[in-house]
C-alpha cells in the first residue's frame, strides 16, 4: 500500500488525537485506482454510523455513488453529522436544495457543535445562505456564533476578502454585542453592505 493510503487509514481509524474530528483529506484526495475504490467503499460502509468526519471526507470524492449515498444519508442524519453531510453534498452538487435547507437549520441550532459545522458549510453554500447567516447574526444565543455568521455573510457577498477578515469590525461587533440601538444601526449598515433589500427581507431584526 502507498504512503497516502497508510496516512488516510491512520487518520480514519488510528488513535492519534489529531484526527479525532477529521480525516487526512490531502492523503485521501491523492489515492488512485484500487486504493481510491477501497477508500470509497470503506467510507460508505461507515456513513450510517453518524460520524461527521466520515461525512465530511466523502465531499472530496466526486463519484456518483457517493452523491447518491450522501443524499440518502441526509434524510436520516442528525445534528452535526447532518450538516457535515450537507456540506459534502454541496461540494459535489452545488446549490442542492435539501443540503441548503439542512445548512440553514444548522445555523439556527443553539447547539454550538451544529452551528459551527453550519458556518463551515455556509462558505460552500454561498449566496443562497446569506439571509440565514444574517438571521443567525441577529438571533443566535452565542455571541461568537453571531460574529462568525456575520463575518461569513460579508465574505460570501464579497464585502470582506475572507470570513477571517475584521473589515467593518464596528458593525460586526455592534450587531453581535451592542445595545439595542447599536444593534439596529449595525444591522441596517450590514444589510446595505451585503446588498440586501430590507423592504423585502423577511428574516429577524434586532
Amino acid at each position: 500500500m502507498t504512503t497516502d493510503w497508510n496516512e488516510f487509514i491512520e487518520s480514519l481509524e488510528g488513535p492519534d488525537r489529531e484526527w479525532v474530528n477529521s480525516v487526512n483529506l490531502t492523503a485521501l484526495e491523492k489515492l488512485k485506482g484500487d486504493e481510491r475504490e477501497r477508500a470509497i467503499q470503506l467510507l460508505l460502509s461507515k456513513l450510517n454510523v453518524g460520524w461527521p468526519k466520515v461525512s465530511r471526507a466523502l465531499g472530496v470524492l466526486p463519484d456518483p455513488r457517493v452523491r447518491t449515498a450522501l443524499e440518502a444519508h441526509l434524510s436520516v442524519a442528525q445534528r452535526s453529522d447532518k450538516v457535515a453531510t450537507a456540506n459534502s453534498l454541496l461540494k459535489l452538487s452545488p446549490g442542492h436544495p435539501a443540503a441548503i435547507k439542512a445548512v440553514k437549520e444548522g445555523l439556527a441550532s443553539p447547539d454550538i457543535l451544529v452551528s459551527d459545522e453550519a458556518l463551515e458549510a455556509a462558505e460552500v453554500a454561498g449566496k443562497p445562505i446569506v439571509g440565514a447567516l444574517l438571521a443567525t447574526g441577529v438571533m443566535h444565543p452565542s455571541p461568537i456564533t453571531r460574529i462568525g455568521a456575520i463575518k461569513a455573510a460579508l465574505s460570501i457577498t464579497g464585502v470582506n476578502p475572507s470570513s477571517r477578515s475584521w473589515d467593518h469590525r464596528d458593525e460586526i461587533v455592534g450587531l453581535a454585542r451592542g445595545d439595542r440601538d447599536t444593534r439596529r444601526a449595525s444591522f441596517v449598515k450590514l444589510a446595505q453592505l451585503m446588498g440586501l433589500d430590507l423592504n423585502t427581507y423577511v428574516g429577524p431584526r434586532p
